[in-house]
């Protein structure tokens, strides 16, 4: 049963006199105008406010708003109106020209991942033709074809996004995302290179172009990310106490490194290229000389076919490589803590299980604060051998 319309005396005093009209159970006589008033909010804080003649068609419009917040769908056809203002190659560029100036990780993540859906969806698209649906076979596609890692990052571009959109009231919510999940694979498993394997991924890259092997080199020695070697600057570089200092981390803050020999033999045979530049690895000529080198995803592609590396193993791996290395040559976990860069330990933790030593050590600090228990058995043959002596 529908609520009770009020309706307030003729003489309009009281209608004069109440500013706040409560609209909360329905149509509201209003005698000078002669008009039943209906007012609605809805759930974003939004009124909407409408005169009728006839207090059947108020209290039908009424209860149709009403029946469509409970619903959750009072807001379709304004969010459908809101969406075909833009395509969703024009909310990409959008997006695209905020994220160069505000996002660290705009070219390996957010550019990348703009292209590719940009791709899959369509510039032309209207964004009220975008779904969960439509994005979930997207995703399952391209899992058969990739790391589910990589697909979470594709998809983590596009959330990030579409939230971004909404926040700045370019787009209604929901995030056309919403309900599609990501894989998030289990990324506790640490990849290194052996030995053999190090020499033979050195050897490999010695027959790419000239920086493929330096930039190797430094990632083992280093433990630095790759788009930190790669923008690596020469002023980053203290030659006289033999540290790096890189201040464009992805913690944002300064991290700083002490040379290896191997780290010092390779940026010194690099400083004879391009010293007089102000990045370590740039290009020598046209017109981009001078400038920062981009991605080597293609040649440590071939470096690793080349050097019978089989399984999966990225570039990124080669700082797990540096990092296990030391945690097995008996580097403290805290040591390693401070040249990765990471802000919790929790994070280190996850090389302890390489040290043979590290658990062993820890367990022997009970023998330092617990009691010495003899068993009870034990105790009583201690008892009947001294007897027997005496």
């Amino acid at each position: 049963m529908g609520p009770v319309s009020r309706l307030p005396s003729d003489n309009g005093a009281d209608e004069a006199g109440r500013h706040n009209r409560d609209y909360s159970e329905g149509p509201v006589w209003h005698a000078e105008s002669k008009r039943w008033l209906v007012e609605v909010r809805y759930p974003d804080s939004k009124r909407k406010r409408r005169r009728f003649r006839r207090q059947r068609e108020a209290q039908i419009w009424w209860s149709e708003q009403r029946r469509a917040i409970e619903n959750g769908t009072w807001d379709q056809v304004a969010r459908a109106q809101v969406l075909r203002k833009l395509t969703f190659g024009e909310l990409c560029d959008t997006y695209r020209t905020w994220a160069k100036a505000n996002l660290r990780s705009y070219e390996n993540y957010a550019k990348v991942g703009l292209k590719f859906w940009e791709e899959r969806l369509g510039r032309q698209t209207g964004l009220e033709k975008l779904n969960p649906q439509w994005i979930e076979s997207i995703k399952s596609a391209y899992s058969l074809t990739v790391e589910p890692a990589t697909v979470d990052r594709k998809l983590e571009v596009l959330r990030a996004m579409f939230n971004w959109a909404i926040a700045r009231n370019l787009m209604p919510g929901p995030n056309p995302m919403k309900g599609v999940k990501l894989f998030r694979p289990n990324n506790e498993l640490v990849r290194y290179l052996s030995t053999d394997e190090y020499a033979a991924v050195l050897e490999a890259a010695s027959h790419e172009r000239w920086h493929v092997r330096p930039v190797i080199e430094l990632a083992a020695n280093t433990a630095l990310r790759k788009r930190n070697i790669l923008r690596l600057r020469w002023d980053e570089c203290d030659f006289n106490t033999c540290v790096i200092r890189v201040t464009k981390t992805k913690s944002k803050k300064t991290v700083t490194i002490p040379m290896t020999d191997a780290a010092l033999d390779v940026l010194n045979r690099v400083r004879g290229k391009t010293g007089k530049y102000d990045y370590v690895f740039c290009h020598l000529e046209g017109p981009q000389e001078g400038q920062p080198l981009g991605d080597i995803k293609k040649s440590w592609k071939a470096v690793l076919k080349t050097a019978g590396i089989n399984r999966p193993f990225r570039f990124h791996d080669l700082r797990h490589s540096c990092a296990s290395h030391l945690v097995m040559s008996g580097a403290s976990l805290m040591a390693v803590k401070e040249i990765l860069g990471h802000e919790s330990l929790k994070t280190t933790m996850r090389y302890a299980h390489l040290s043979p030593d590290y658990v062993a050590q820890e367990v022997k600090l009970l023998d330092k604060v617990l009691p010495k228990v003899e068993h009870r058995n034990a105790a009583k043959a201690k008892s009947t051998k001294k007897a027997a002596r005496s």
